[in-house]
């Protein structure tokens, strides 16, 4: 259960990052960077 719990958040995580592409392409580069 732990296991699934994680790939759920991560999966939260990287749809937030993905919106804040979408919503301001300026902070790509820097999403990138932490990824």
């Amino acid at each position: 259960q732990k296991k699934g719990r994680k790939v759920e958040e991560i999966f939260k995580i990287l749809y937030h990052y993905q919106q804040v592409i979408i919503n301001d392409k300026s902070c790509e580069t820097k999403i990138f960077t932490i990824v």
